[in-house]
């Protein structure tokens, strides 16, 4: 509407959409024993904007970090879990990272500090009777 007085109207902004990381960053790793065989565990992450397919690798070790541990890869599909044959929870490091336009960054643990919150076994009770309750 200006341009008969040769005012240019500013750029118009089109993108609305959000950007897809390249190197999809996965968080939120999480590791369970399955209830009914213990020498396997369910692991799970947060899914990774961008990602198309996941890795997971596994070493026998205490700390990630140590680059004398042998990876090996047991899991590469678009899931965000998989379940585990474990070596030994105590001496069991596994690492994940996404996959999309390029391989995103590993975030690794130690299987044990993973395994802190396991599920009870069907003959422990999921409480204890409390003798001195707070309320009536």
């Amino acid at each position: 509407h200006l341009a008969e007085l040769g005012g240019v109207a500013p750029a118009l902004r089109a993108r609305r959409l959000p950007l897809v990381p390249s190197r999809p960053v996965v968080s939120d790793l999480i590791a369970r024993l399955m209830p009914s065989d213990p020498s396997r565990a369910i692991l799970a992450w947060q899914p990774a904007p961008g990602a198309e397919a996941y890795h997971v690798e596994m070493g026998a070790g205490g700390d990630p970090p140590d680059p004398d541990i042998d990876w090996v890869r047991v899991y590469e599909a678009s899931a965000p879990s998989t379940v585990l044959r474990l070596l030994d929870p105590g001496r069991t490091v596994v690492r994940v990272r996404g996959v999309g336009a390029a391989d995103g960054p590993w975030i690794a643990s130690a299987l044990g500090t993973l395994l802190s919150f396991l599920w009870s076994g069907d003959d422990e009770p999921l409480w204890l009777p409390d003798t001195d309750p707070m309320w009536t």
